[in-house]
């Protein structure tokens, strides 16, 4: 199973996806994909999100965007970091990035399994899509949680 690393070059961090392969002299970490130059954001508080407006993926991402200064488009003026849901991308400029949230890391990668997922015949139901939202860094209760899986069950799926 895949996993993001962070490696430190100078005073910098960039983030990988690495694998681990069991080679005869142990465990060794190959990398798969060279995912962006790493970026903390700082903790903010989580708004409540309003009962009566329909609970979305997107609008979870996009209100713990806006508590770390992100504008409605999900641009960060200041450091010049924009996020697209369409294309699923995390850019600053037009170099990819990996913004670090809540433990977690924002990024293509993460936000396409957030994005596009699927319901999976899983052994533990809602496991990865749980897993998808924990990757990103993204904080959803737990009534959040049931009303976008439940509404991720009932997506018509694309032939």
């Amino acid at each position: 199973m895949a996993f993001i690393r962070l490696k430190r070059v100078g005073k910098e961090r960039y983030a990988y996806l690495v694998d681990n392969v069991w080679t005869a002299k142990g465990p060794r970490q190959k990398v798969k994909r060279y995912l962006g130059k790493y970026y903390e954001l700082d903790e903010a508080p989580r708004a409540a999100m309003a009962a009566a407006v329909p609970v979305t993926a997107s609008l979870v991402l996009g209100s713990e965007l806006r508590n770390r200064g992100f504008t409605e488009k999900l641009t960060h003026v200041e450091l010049g970091i924009r996020v697209n849901l369409k294309t699923c991308t995390v850019k600053q400029n037009s170099k990819n990035i990996v913004l670090g949230i809540n433990g977690g890391f924002l990024c293509a990668f993460t936000l396409r399994k957030l994005v596009h997922a699927t319901p999976l015949v899983e052994v533990v139901p809602g496991y990865s899509y749980a897993r998808a939202f924990s990757d990103a860094g993204i904080r959803v209760s737990r009534e959040e949680f049931v009303l976008l899986y439940r509404r991720l069950q009932h997506k018509p799926t694309v032939s």
